[in-house]
């Protein structure tokens, strides 16, 4: 199982890697940052557990946004709401939905670049609810 974890991570590190670099070449002989916004690519992660080491994978994927893609099942929907907080995951807005009071944690994990910042988010979770009701529609994969 870990040696699967280390290949999907590694997998994704490459592909991120690949697109950012791609995308980033593709802006410096662009127009330059007045008139572009430089692209951003996200690899966002649930695991099971209260910490990526270890908890287990559960789903994974990568958001690019400007333009909107990736293997983001609500690619421009999670664009537009990470456009909306200048990419602080944190400043998500709450959807006001009761979720049960059972624990059952779930990690999050973000990383990759924001429009030319980097972002690194991992925040623990007591449910998947709890979860959804404070990251709607960013990990809603």
């Amino acid at each position: 199982m870990k040696r699967l974890h280390r290949l999907v991570v590694c997998t994704s590190v490459v592909s991120i890697a690949a697109v950012v670099f791609g995308m980033t070449a593709a802006f410096a002989q662009g127009a330059g940052p007045s008139r572009v916004v430089p692209p951003s690519s996200l690899v966002l992660s649930i695991y099971r557990g209260e910490d990526t080491s270890s908890g287990s994978l559960l789903s994974q994927v990568i958001l690019t946004c400007d333009p909107d893609g990736g293997t983001h099942p609500q690619a421009s929907a999670a664009c537009n709401a990470l456009r909306s907080v200048d990419g602080n995951i944190n400043a998500l807005p709450s959807d006001h939905v009761f979720c049960p009071l059972f624990y059952a944690p779930i990690t999050a994990t973000a990383w990759g670049w924001w429009q030319g910042q980097w972002v690194a988010f991992q925040r623990t979770y007591g449910n998947t609810c709890e979860l959804h009701r404070a990251t709607k529609p960013v990990f809603e994969f």
